[in-house]
């Protein structure tokens, strides 16, 4: 059965992202489509990993107190906590607040994982379209994206980033260089005049000498060839953290996140 850490990395991630989500809903045109494209789908279905590492009872405080600090995040996992959805994906997230037309793209290797998503799927509105792309994302993203959204929001969220990859034998469940520039490819080739960007990288390991200041170093320049400037990293500690790059959206909204995190994690947990 496919599981969620349930710990500090879920607590960074999609803080971050229902931030972006609702940054997202001021920028876009009204009624805006959004195109979500997610390289690392999880299940809408998984349950708590065994292994939850040393920072799962942060998680598991933030969990019992729902809504807790009734910071934007909380409130929208406390709604989405019931049935069958014991923590929601980015997915669920995201279709829970953008409430407009939306085209999701979720990528995911892992069958019984994809067949979770495709059991959801099926539940979901006709407004929306739930595109599940069962495979490595490179191979997707290859394909383009739809040209008629309003705004995109990416989410990469890799078990790390190599600066010095790849190697010889690829791990697709990290990044390297080269994904940073696929990535950046594809944003160039949304030409749609205006149309907002968000784009946000999580990492959760810092191994193989990658300090944090070195990988932001590594990736920045890569990304601004596209015109996507960084406007947040969100740091939980000298593991995790959350970059966040935008295009056509003013710098100056990511400002604060990074201070907003630590003092809501700090309050709620």
């Amino acid at each position: 059965m496919p599981t969620y850490k349930g710990n500090r990395g879920n607590l960074l991630q999609h803080w971050v992202l229902v931030e972006l989500i609702g940054l997202l809903r001021k920028e876009a045109q009204p009624l805006g489509r959004l195109c979500f494209f997610d390289a690392h789908a999880m299940s809408p279905f998984a349950v708590r990993s065994a292994n939850p590492g040393q920072t799962g009872p942060e998680f598991d405080i933030v969990a019992a107190n729902l809504p807790g600090q009734r910071s934007a995040y909380e409130q929208a996992w406390h709604e989405l906590s019931q049935g069958r959805i014991q923590y929601p994906s980015s997915a669920v997230f995201v279709q829970h607040l953008w409430q407009r037309s939306l085209h999701m793209v979720l990528c995911e290797a892992d069958e019984l994982t994809a067949n979770d998503i495709a059991e959801w799927q099926r539940t979901l509105p006709a407004r929306i379209v739930a595109e599940l792309h069962r495979g490595d994302w490179r191979s997707r993203l290859n394909q383009g994206l739809p040209s008629d959204a309003s705004a995109y929001l990416f989410s990469f969220d890799p078990y790390r980033f190599d600066r010095h990859g790849p190697p010889a034998t690829l791990n697709p469940g990290n990044m390297y260089p080269t994904d940073i520039e696929h990535v950046g490819a594809a944003a160039l080739a949304l030409e749609k005049e205006g149309a907002p960007i968000v784009l946000q990288l999580s990492t959760y390991s810092a191994n193989n000498a990658n300090r944090q200041t070195d990988v932001v170093s590594t990736i920045e320049p890569l990304l601004k060839t596209a015109g996507l400037e960084l406007a947040a990293n969100v740091r939980a500690d000298g593991q995790m953290m959350s970059m966040v790059f935008t295009r056509n959206i003013p710098t100056v909204v990511g400002a604060g996140l990074e201070q907003r995190f630590a003092a809501w994690i700090e309050q709620a947990t």
